[in-house]
């Protein structure tokens, strides 16, 4: 049934895209999503909230979320013009947008027509530390092609900076037509000032098992591993992992590991995990997006996840887990050498990691390291507002 529905939208967007393909686009109408059309979350969200509190006269902002229980949580929560790409009347409104603004590969509505006049821009949801789109390594025919359909009706793509240009035009197939636009992420203006109420979160999660006095000078360790899809990820991936010692040395030296798993993917954790009470999950369920609330912890954990360079931000150190560096280059494969991107401590046993998350010390990132990633804490959602103003003819 859900494909059946799935299948009567596609089929719905498509013919009225074909009745308005010669209509006037509007274009003080902004039209934003995110993944699979059913989150508020990455650089979207981020964007959009900019968007809509400067309180600009000339726009008219609109996020897409399709999830019923999501879009009323979010409008009952304050924020405005959440709506739903299901009834005809919002598909009219957004087919008559001239600008999409997009976190991911998907649209706000799925059509194979590509409006001529129409902006299509994406944000990303991160700098690309692996290859993506259309430069994945051994991508299946079927997915190449679904691929293939989604990434051409891009006009606008963020690239973050000269070092990563490359890898954006070969991830969307080395699209001439397509502008690489070198800013910033807009969700790193909010790195270092995350949210309250998801800090109280984290920290009820914590007063189950300390008191708050030792919750608060905690040394707090955030650990999110990425997604494989040749295998299950695995947590602590230790020839010489041992459960009680890692127990033992967290409690002695009052210190939180938090665990954030990929929302799509196999994760694994080892035998006796379950018993060390300083282990904390922290996934999706419990907040959707993690990248506000980066400045809360102390130390990262990552084998080869972006989010270390969102962590950048921050200013604190990086420690990185590639045990299975080699099959990842050769599976999934980098955007550019692993080395020239993860600069910091490289660990590979149990022994190393609690030597590591021991030390202290920290030499800053050099600015010309940063300047790869165009890391910066500030402007990145102005940057991003006063280009598309200026595309539209608004400016």
């Amino acid at each position: 049934m859900n494909l059946l529905n799935a299948l009567l939208h596609i089929l719905v967007d498509n013919a009225l895209h074909f009745f308005l393909y010669f209509s006037k686009l509007n274009k003080k109408i902004f039209i934003f999503n995110s993944t699979g059309n059913n989150n508020f979350n990455f650089n979207s969200r981020f964007l959009y909230e900019y968007m809509t509190e400067i309180q600009d006269d000339e726009i008219q902002c609109y996020f897409v979320v399709n999830d019923n229980f999501k879009r009323k949580s979010l409008l009952e929560s304050g924020v405005k013009n959440i709506i739903s790409g299901k009834n005809i009347k919002n598909k009219v409104l957004i087919l008559s947008a001239k600008t999409w603004i997009c976190s991911t590969i998907e649209t706000p509505l799925t059509s194979v027509f590509k409006k001529k006049n129409r902006i299509v821009y994406h944000l990303g949801h991160g700098v690309p530390l692996k290859n993506i789109g259309m430069a994945e390594n051994k991508i299946p025919l079927l997915k190449r092609i679904n691929r293939y359909s989604k990434l051409r009706v891009f006009t606008h793509v963020t690239c973050y900076s000269d070092f990563f240009q490359d890898v954006l035009y070969r991830a969307f197939n080395k699209n001439n037509k397509i502008s690489y636009m070198k800013l910033g992420q807009p969700r790193n203006d909010s790195i270092l000032w995350g949210g309250e109420r998801e800090k109280k979160i984290i920290e009820r999660l914590c007063l189950d098992v300390v008191s708050e006095s030792q919750f608060i000078s905690a040394k707090k360790i955030l650990y999110c591993p990425t997604w494989r899809n040749y295998a299950t990820t695995r947590f602590f991936p230790f020839h010489d992992f041992d459960a009680s010692t890692l127990n033992d040395y967290l409690e002695k030296n009052n210190v939180f590991i938090f665990t954030r798993e990929h929302p799509y993917y196999k994760f694994h954790l080892p035998a006796g995990i379950e018993h060390v009470r300083r282990i904390i999950p922290l996934n999706s369920n419990i907040l959707s997006d993690i990248t506000p609330h980066l400045s809360f912890f102390d130390l990262l954990l990552t084998d080869y996840s972006s989010i270390f360079i969102d962590f950048l931000v921050t200013g604190k150190s990086v420690i990185f887990i590639p045990y299975d560096l080699e099959c990842y280059d050769n599976m999934v494969g980098f955007s550019k050498p692993y080395s020239q991107i993860a600069v910091g401590n490289y660990v590979n046993s149990f022994s190393d990691f609690l030597t590591c998350i021991s030390d202290n010390s920290f030499e800053s990132y050099s600015l010309e390291y940063l300047n790869k990633f165009n890391i910066k804490s500030t402007g990145n959602c102005l940057e991003h507002y006063n280009n598309i103003k200026r595309l539209v003819n608004l400016a």
